[in-house]
């Protein structure tokens, strides 16, 4: 999916479909990225694209949708919240 400015491309978003599996039995759709380019921030250009994903997702047979961000990202976390997604499950890690 990607965002327009007239006819210039200045955001885009991927998306896959998975499941549903034995251990989770229903169909996730996954936000795998979204880039929206500095200058065209704050302009709800990304909100747009997570809603036309989350048309994208429920028109295909997802029952959720899900994505990952950083923790130490907090704009980007507050933008999902914002967005409607909020915190499932943590994963924790830790080098070796």
């Amino acid at each position: 999916m990607v965002g327009f400015d007239g006819g210039r491309v200045v955001g885009h978003m991927t998306g896959s479909l998975s499941g549903p599996t034995p251990m989770r039995p229903v169909a996730v759709a996954t936000l795998g990225s979204i880039y929206v380019q500095p200058a065209y921030r704050g302009q709800k250009i990304g909100s747009r694209l997570v809603a036309e994903f989350r048309t994208w997702a429920g028109g295909n047979g997802a029952q959720y949708a899900g994505v990952t961000a950083y923790s130490g990202n907090e704009a980007a976390v507050r933008f999902y919240q914002r967005n409607g997604f909020a915190t499932r499950s943590v994963v924790l890690e830790m080098p070796l």
